[in-house]
């Protein structure tokens, strides 16, 4: 015997709400899919993909290297930020000091007039291709009470394959490793109030003729 539609039985219609119901999950499954690819990274990152360190190469013959000592970090901890030139070149690297940085005001060695290497932190992923849309924080470091020379250099006599430097000044010459290191607890907000790190954040290293690296991390 054959029944038509109108005939079907209660079963019939609850297997029929079934796949409805059905289809409408896996379709907004597929949508949440969709928008996870679609969102931008600013919003979206991809943990996985944070990396340790990176460099970019100068066209003046040196890498620019940036190095976290961990891309996720607990609420309340330090992160440490490294960052240094390394001459790619076998011979000496003689580099006239320059003024082109990219952005700033970046972090730089205390106590050392004309340090050509700088360190920031952006809240947000951002890559090289959006960086100018970030915003530089002021970072939460205890910066040391020192002397500053009034003299900056005025060339860089980087040594082959290293980070050794012969510094020229106007009153003489110094020998600086041009790296550094420091660690920031989070950034200042408002009247000088400290907030701890939390959230996705880029490290962002550029130097004086304009070059910049970044990385990233996070903290819970």
């Amino acid at each position: 015997m054959i029944l038509s539609s109108k005939g079907s039985s209660p079963d019939d219609e609850a297997y029929r709400r079934s796949v409805r119901n059905m289809t409408v999950v896996i379709a907004a499954v597929l949508a949440v899919l969709a928008a996870s690819l679609t969102i931008p990274p600013l919003v979206n990152p991809v943990h996985e993909q944070f990396q340790k360190s990176s460099f970019t190469t100068s066209p003046l013959g040196f890498n620019l290297f940036v190095a976290v000592n961990t891309t996720r970090i607990a609420s309340g901890q330090s992160v440490s930020i490294s960052a240094w030139i390394e001459n790619t070149m076998n011979r000496i690297n003689n580099i006239t000091a320059s003024n082109l940085w990219p952005l700033g005001p970046l972090w730089t060695r205390p106590c050392t007039a004309g340090w050509p290497i700088g360190i920031g932190v952006m809240q947000g992923y951002f890559t090289i291709d959006n960086i100018s849309a970030g915003r530089l924080l002021t970072l939460w470091y205890q910066t040391p009470r020192c002397p500053v020379s009034s003299y900056s250099p005025e060339f860089f006599l980087v040594q082959p394959s290293g980070s050794r430097a012969i510094v020229t000044f106007a009153n003489g010459i110094q020998q600086w490793d041009l790296n550094a290191t420091a660690s920031f607890k989070g950034y200042i907000v408002g009247q000088g109030e400290p907030a701890p790190f939390r959230g996705v954040y880029t490290v962002v290293v550029a130097d004086e003729w304009g070059d910049i690296a970044l990385t990233h991390f996070s903290s819970s």
